[in-house]
Order: C-alpha cells, then sequence, then structure tokens
C-alpha cells in the first residue's frame, strides 16, 4: 500500500484513538489501518491471516483465488470501499509474509544441519495455495524436510522461467533437487479450456472418441511447454550440475458443471459434465495422459531431469475443485514424491494433516464408529436405525441453546417482513444452491424417468418425431407439469428444436435443506448468509447451532427441512416452490443448439413470467404459473 493511501486511510479512522484490536459486538477486531501496519511490518502471523482473511468464492477466477476481509474481525468502518477493494492484494501480501516465514524456519533448519537435502521449490498453485486454502504436497513436504518455496499460484510456465526467481538459488551451488510445478495453466488453458476443443460432435459421443476433440492448439501448446522445460533443464545443468530438476505430471482432474477452470469451457463447447460426463472425463484424462508421456520422455532423454507419474494417486474424493486436491490428497502426492526421490516423512507430520480434515470427536461413541465406516445417515429414519436417534426421538426434541434468544426474534421478525427478500439477486443464489444439485449421472428421458419411477406415467404430448424433453440426473420429471412440458415444447417448435435438457426442477424442503447443508459445509457460514435473505438467514442460523452441538448430518438436514417447512420453501429459494402453483426448472445452455432462437421464443410467450438466461445464471431458469 502507498503512504499516501495509509494516510488517508489513518485520518478517516483518527476519529476512533485506538492504538491496537479493540471490542465490539462481535468480538474481538482489528481496526483495518492496523492490519495495514502490521502486514507492512512483515509481523502477521498464520493464525492472524487465518483470523481476517477468508476466500472469496464470487470473485476468484481460474487460478487467480480472490480474497475478502473477515469484517467480524477487521473494523473497516470509514473506509468501506478502500478496504474491501484492497482485500485480495493485501491478503496475497500478508500471504507471502507468512509463507516467507515458512521459508525461513526450514532456511535455518538448512543452515543448522538439520538435513543434508536441500531442496528449492518453483511453481504454480499445486505448490502453493493462499493460506485459506487446502494445503499443498510442497506444504507437506516442509514438515518432515527443508524446503523453499518460491511457487506462486496462477504462475505460467514461461513467467516463472523468465522471471527466473529460482537462479540465485541455484548459484549457491547446494541444492540437490529443484522441484517444479508447471504448465497447468498452459495445457488446460487457465479457464480457456475451449480454446483447445472442438465443439461436440454426435458422431464422436462415446469415451472412446476422446482424441478426436483437442484442436491443434493444444499441441501446440504441449510443443512450446516441452521447449521452454528444455530450456530450464539446460539452465539448471548449466548453473548447478549437481541438481536434480524434478518434473510431475497430473492425475486425472474431474470436471464438473459450471467449473471455473474446466466445466464451464466444456459446456461452451456443448460438452455438458452432467449429460455427457464419461466423455468429458475420458477428454480431460486424454490431455492430461498425453502432457504426462510428454514429461516422462524429457526424463529419459535429459539426465538432469526426473519425472513423478501422480496418475492414480487421487481418489474423487481427495478433490478440493477441479484442479486441487484436498490436504488429505496433498499427503498422498507428497508421499508418491518422497518414496520414489528416496526421502522419509515424518510420521507426525503426516497426521497432523490428516487431522485437519477430520470432525471434532464427539461424545457418542457410536457415532464415530458408525460414520468412520463410511455409514453416514442420510436421514433421520436411517439416524434411527443406526442408534443415533431413539425409536420415539424427533431431531426436535434435543434441545441447543441458541446463541441468543433475541437474535432468533430478530430474525424471524426480519423474515416474516422479507418473504421475497435474498441476500444477493436470485440468479447468484441459484448458482451457489446448484453446486451441490448436480452430479456426473447420464440423462434420461421423460418415459425412461417414468419407469424407473422418479415421474408418474404420462400421456405423449408431442407429435411422433416432435420435440424430446430430457432429463438430467438431478430433475425430477414429476416436478414439471403437463402444462409447463407443453410450454416448453411449443417454445422448442418455435425455436426449430429437436431435443433440450432439464438439468433442475423444484426441490422439496429435504432437497432444499440437503443443497443448503452441502453449501454450508463447502463455503461456511458467513459467505451462505449473505446469499440468503432473513428466512434462509434462520435456515443457516439452525444450522450452525446443530453443527456448534455437534450433531450428526442427517440430524442437521432433518432440522433444516423442519425449519424450512414452517418458514415457507418460496421464501427461502424460488427453486422450492410447490411446482402445482409455480413451476420452476432450468433448461442447460449446453443440450440447447441453437440459442439465440429459444431465447427469443422463451421471451415472446406469455406464460413465462419469470426467464434467466447464461451468464446471470447458470442454466436457462424459467417461471411458469400454473394457471392454465
Amino acid at each position: 500500500m502507498r503512504h499516501t493511501q495509509r494516510r488517508v486511510v489513518e485520518e478517516r479512522l483518527s476519529s476512533h484513538k485506538q492504538t491496537g484490536s479493540r471490542a465490539d459486538k462481535r468480538g474481538s477486531s482489528i481496526l483495518y489501518s492496523h492490519l495495514v501496519d502490521k502486514i507492512q511490518r512483515c509481523e502477521i502471523s498464520e493464525r492472524e491471516f487465518e483470523t481476517y482473511f477468508e476466500r472469496d468464492e464470487s470473485k476468484s477466477e481460474p487460478f487467480k483465488p480472490a480474497l475478502r476481509l473477515n469484517e467480524e474481525h477487521v473494523d473497516v468502518t470509514g473506509v468501506e470501499l478502500a478496504a474491501r477493494a484492497s482485500a485480495t492484494m493485501l491478503g496475497m501480501d500478508a500471504a507471502r509474509i507468512v509463507r516467507d516465514g515458512q521459508g525461513r524456519i526450514g532456511q535455518a533448519r538448512v543452515e543448522s544441519g538439520a538435513s543434508a537435502i536441500t531442496i528449492l521449490a518453483e511453481g504454480d498453485s499445486w505448490f502453493n495455495l493462499p493460506i485459506l486454502f487446502p494445503k499443498t504436497l510442497i506444504d507437506i513436504l516442509g514438515r518432515s524436510i527443508p524446503v523453499v518455496n518460491i511457487a506462486h499460484w496462477g504462475d505460467e510456465l514461461a513467467q516463472m522461467i523468465d522471471a527466473g526467481e529460482y537462479l540465485p538459488h541455484l548459484a549457491r551451488g547446494d541444492i540437490t533437487h529443484f522441484l517444479f510445478s508447471g504448465a497447468g495453466n498452459d495445457i488446460l488453458g487457465g479457464g480457456q479450456l475451449h480454446r483447445f476443443l472442438r465443439l461436440f460432435d454426435i458422431d464422436h459421443r462415446t469415451p472412446d472418441d476422446a482424441g478426436y476433440y483437442p484442436t491443434p492448439a493444444f499441441y501446440d501448446a504441449l510443443d512450446r511447454v516441452e521447449t521452454l522445460f528444455r530450456q530450464l533443464s539446460r539452465t539448471v545443468l548449466k548453473i548447478s550440475p549437481r541438481t536434480k530438476l524434478v518434473l510431475h505430471g497430473y492425475d486425472y482432474a474431474i470436471p464438473t458443471v459450471d467449473g471455473p477452470f474446466l466445466g464451464r469451457s466444456m459446456e461452451r463447447q456443448g460438452l455438458d459434465p452432467v449429460a455427457k460426463g464419461d466423455l468429458c472425463r475420458a477428454i480431460i484424462r486424454f490431455m492430461v495422459e498425453t502432457f504426462n508421456r510428454r514429461l516422462d520422455r524429457l526424463s529419459r532423454e535429459l539426465s538432469n531431469v526426473t519425472y513423478v507419474n501422480f496418475v492414480g494417486t487421487l481418489s474423487p474424493n481427495d478433490w478440493f475443485d477441479e484442479l486441487h486436491a484436498r490436504e488429505a490428497g496433498a499427503v498422498k502426492l507428497a508421499r508418491k514424491l518422497a518414496d520414489q526421490l528416496g526421502w522419509r516423512l515424518e510420521a507426525q507430520a503426516l497426521h497432523e494433516a490428516d487431522a485437519t480434515e477430520r470432525a471434532e470427536p464427539r461424545d457418542v461413541e457410536v457415532v464415530e464408529i458408525r460414520i468412520a465406516n463410511g455409514d453416514a445417515p442420510e436421514d433421520a429414519a436411517s439416524a434411527r436405525r443406526m442408534g443415533l436417534l431413539g425409536d420415539n426421538e424427533t431431531p426436535e426434541a434435543e434441545e441447543v441453546a441458541p446463541s441468543s434468544v433475541g437474535e432468533q426474534e430478530e430474525l424471524r421478525s426480519e423474515a416474516d417482513a422479507n418473504d421475497e427478500a435474498f441476500g444477493v439477486p436470485f440468479p447468484e443464489l441459484d448458482a451457489f444452491e446448484r453446486l451441490s444439485e448436480t452430479a456426473p449421472n447420464a440423462e434420461v428421458t421423460a418415459h425412461e424417468a417414468d419407469r424407473q419411477g422418479r415421474g408418474p406415467a404420462r400421456r405423449r404430448t408431442e407429435a411422433a418425431g416432435g420435440p424430446e424433453i430430457l432429463f438430467g440426473s438431478n430433475a425430477k420429471a414429476a416436478d414439471v407439469t403437463e402444462l409447463s412440458r407443453r410450454v416448453l415444447q411449443d417454445i422448442m417448435r418455435r425455436a426449430g428444436l429437436s431435443r433440450v435438457t432439464i438439468s433442475s426442477t423444484s426441490r422439496s424442503p429435504a432437497d432444499q435443506a440437503r443443497v443448503m447443508f452441502d453449501n454450508l459445509e463447502r463455503f461456511g457460514v458467513n459467505h451462505q448468509k449473505a446469499l440468503y435473505g432473513p428466512s434462509g438467514d434462520l435456515v443457516i442460523e439452525v444450522y450452525r447451532r446443530a453443527k456448534n452441538a455437534g450433531l450428526a448430518a442427517a440430524v442437521i438436514k432433518e432440522r433444516m427441512r423442519n425449519e424450512i417447512v414452517r418458514i415457507g420453501p418460496t421464501r427461502v429459494s424460488r427453486h422450492a416452490a410447490d411446482p402445482r402453483v409455480l413451476n420452476v426448472f432450468d433448461v442447460a445452455p449446453s443440450s440447447v443448439q441453437n440459442r439465440s432462437a429459444f431465447e427469443q421464443a422463451v421471451r415472446q410467450d406469455a406464460r413465462v413470467s419469470r426467464f434467466i438466461t447464461p451468464p446471470t445464471d447458470p442454466g436457462y431458469h424459467l417461471e411458469i404459473p400454473q394457471t392454465g
């Protein structure tokens, strides 16, 4: 931060007349100006960083995570706009200070002779993420072995090599291993993967056709990457001949609906991660394998290069997002790299990493045993069968002390007065709710859904060979009424479409509770309260109190469902509307061959009361009152 800006901040806060942190109604908080001072003096600790900053998922871009101030602990009174605008930049500076401090600890261990191995790490987000994100494999290694980590998320290979931050370290002559993580941005396009993919072709629709989709631009990018790695190998060999350059490949990433790294780009090319999940995963697998083969060939041709193959290391549950591992996954990656290089990792360091992802121990022993065995209850009935609830006990029967009765009454009054209010525009809320609603399974037709028991039998309203409505794996055919199907088919005829996929439909109170629970687990209470209005906040408060009490997930979801029913589902989310009154559903954009014609046809149909289009909403969102 510039000194002039710092002066302005201090002048605008001078009325506080304070010289450090202060207490307010929310607990201990620090003035924004003093947080800036602390960072400028390089005196911020990891614990303080985690207290004062939090992830801002809504503004994060591929390989460029955004941060925001935790205003429960940072007082921005009088400088709200400036403080919020500078949050990411300030947080990045704070993260570097903490990382540098950890690096100095590692370097001190080297200088004191704590280990004969001296390791340098350079790279992108697989080696270094902001502290609020999962620990990387380098963080895990650093708990056992001294590592100097100069990696930074978002860097492309050419940027890292041209910057040459590693050169002074190599010039010392004592670096035995140079760990280098790069090209993820280059081969996956930094969120621009569509530049490397052909449009979906009906004649290439099976996983065996994956090799058809990468374009010549992808292979050109691989050639550039290989040239840069050869250049790096020559540089290392010249400056530090005894240093081993260690390169790693990637495991098979999993594209998700609206995923910022892979999913969005694939959807843009007509490759829907839900409707065409097997094909999408096969394409990413093909691209990763092609890249990994290049690295393997380099290691066989260049004497100072070692290649570590991570394929098969991570399970589906080990992924934090489309490209990065959870901390438990980072432990697996660190173990594989260490085993190949002959390094020994301290068991305590691995246990510490594992412990960060385990839930707090509960008083009821049976809960620990059943959940540890992967037999977590899905609902109250399951909880009773497992002994987590008595036969006559309902989730409501167990009292949990509220944070304050006054606070609860205030929330209820606000909800009653604002039954249509949301914390953000509905499309943003809809996008987050859909994160926990989609899954990579095949789509089914309405007739198949009926046959499988997922929808009632219905008469065929379209002519033979006419428009066909498909349903994604999480869309319920029963929740799309006959009237809405006729409206949609009329729209399809006017747009000249033969087929579309409904990807999302109305939710039951139980489904709405599940979606909210999953997003609360993923993003946290503060993040989700910013999305919902007063009614949604009441449901979130039920989650928070039950979570703090250590209740099982099934019990928490049941309590959330009961609160949604008490409040009224449509006051929590539009997708929780009664389909017999207001039919709400989303059409997958990737299934619409002529989007402009479809959009025009919908807007011309007076029976559609609300229509939201991408990118405002991830899908085509339609609301049809059931008046006909």
